[in-house]
């Protein structure tokens, strides 16, 4: 049997890929998720944002668009999108949509973990100058993912608190002082990538404390700090990185695909978000072992979901919340164990479109389960109502998740 890799590279993108239902999306998703699709392709590891999949049966007039993104990709590995709560969510009822955070991926990885941010501000009446953030569950979600045999990473994808009033600024703070203790626990003496649309601007000094403080809790790293030839610019799209239990990461490059994903007809682009490309290398040496070991020991309510890899329609494994008690080794003694993927089969071929779990989960406490976006900068007249157990669309103001600026959300 050949001997597992000690050293590899891999492409990584993330996007907020703007897939709200079209009346709300600041782009076109009708037209440019079949764009999208077979360009994902060309990255190993993809983390999105804004990305739901359609409740069953579908909702008149409000299509969302994940089965169409995944429509044309060849990963062998994805997430199953999280179920939208439609106000049934009893730790955010304002909630009308979930996390919108997936990703698809050429290597294994195990469950998936979804958490909401603690708090939020804003609804649909945007009069109070919030971003609509409370219209869904915005957080961050975590896997461990496997670059081979006995070498992992814990690679997290996350979408952040988009307004700009007094209250967003503290809630955003917040909310990354608690991924921060996430990391720390979850992740201890782990190798850690973190993506995502991050909602913290470059060139605003709060916003950037949130991230010194971030990046000084967990011991990452920006990457446009190491390959960005203008690290000074505006950039709320981010990955970070760390190195830990025997793997080495290198970031090689970091750039904006602004030219790649334009609409073909008239250059225009496929978001209201450039995706963001990094090239990582990496080598593994297996750490020493060691009789001593220190555990962080952490309790918390998450919501579990295994990735999907399957040559045939596959069927979706419902996500199952538990309050769970996670040990981890502060420091690793020994070669981490190849990660689980008992549910994972490598496709040969494109896998076919995932259709979303069905039962919601509970939420508790501070850590509860996923994380999504609902709006964009500017308003529309269109807001969700749930009525004798149908969705309607009723005239109401719906802020568009964003920092009041409008090439973001």
């Amino acid at each position: 049997m050949p001997a597992a890799p000690t050293s590899g590279q891999f492409r990584s993108l993330s996007y907020n890929v703007a897939g709200l239902p079209e009346v709300l999306s600041g782009s076109e998703p009708a037209t440019n998720t079949p764009l999208i699709s077979p360009l994902l392709n060309a990255y190993d590891l993809v983390l999105v944002q804004e990305d739901w999949a359609n409740p069953d049966p579908p909702l008149e007039g409000t299509s969302v668009f994940h089965e169409i993104l995944v429509s044309q990709v060849d990963h062998a590995y994805r997430s199953n999108p999280q179920p939208v709560p439609l106000g049934s969510d009893p730790a955010r009822p304002s909630a009308l949509l979930s996390d919108g955070l997936n990703r698809l991926s050429r290597f294994p990885f195990g469950p998936l973990e979804r958490v909401m941010w603690p708090d939020c501000f804003g609804g649909g009446d945007t009069s109070d100058g919030g971003a609509a953030d409370c219209l869904a569950t915005k957080g961050f979600s975590v896997a461990t993912t496997e670059l081979a045999p006995g070498v992992s990473v814990d690679v997290y994808n996350l979408h952040g608190e988009a307004g700009n009033t007094s209250m967003d600024r503290q809630y955003r703070a917040e909310g990354f002082a608690v991924l921060g203790e996430y990391i720390a626990d979850r992740s201890a003496g782990n190798a850690v990538i973190v993506g995502g649309d991050f909602n913290l601007h470059s060139d605003d000094d709060a916003d950037q404390q949130i991230l010194a403080d971030l990046l000084a809790a967990t011991g990452l790293t920006d990457t446009r700090s190491v390959v960005d030839d203008d690290p000074g610019s505006d950039q709320i799209d981010k990955f970070l990185f760390r190195n830990g239990g025997g793997l080495t990461l290198q970031p090689l490059t970091h750039e904006f695909e602004a030219t790649t994903f334009v609409r073909p007809s008239d250059g225009v682009p496929l978001s209201d978000h450039d995706p963001l490309s990094v090239d990582f290398a990496w080598t593994f040496d297996a750490p020493p072992p060691s009789t001593t070991v220190t555990t962080v020991t952490t309790v918390t309510t998450v919501t579990t979901e295994g990735p999907v890899a399957t040559t045939t329609p596959p069927t979706a494994s419902p996500p199952t919340t538990t309050t769970v008690t996670t040990a981890s080794p502060a420091i690793a003694t020994e070669p981490s164990a190849p990660v689980s993927s008992a549910s994972t089969v490598p496709a040969t071929a494109p896998a076919a479109p995932v259709a979303g779990p069905s039962s919601l989960p509970t939420v508790a406490a501070r850590n509860a389960q996923p994380a999504a976006d609902l709006a964009r900068t500017g308003s529309s007249t269109v807001v969700f109502a749930l009525f004798g157990g149908a969705l309607l669309v009723a005239g109401a103001a719906l802020a568009m998740f964003g920092r009041g600026r409008p090439r973001h959300n």
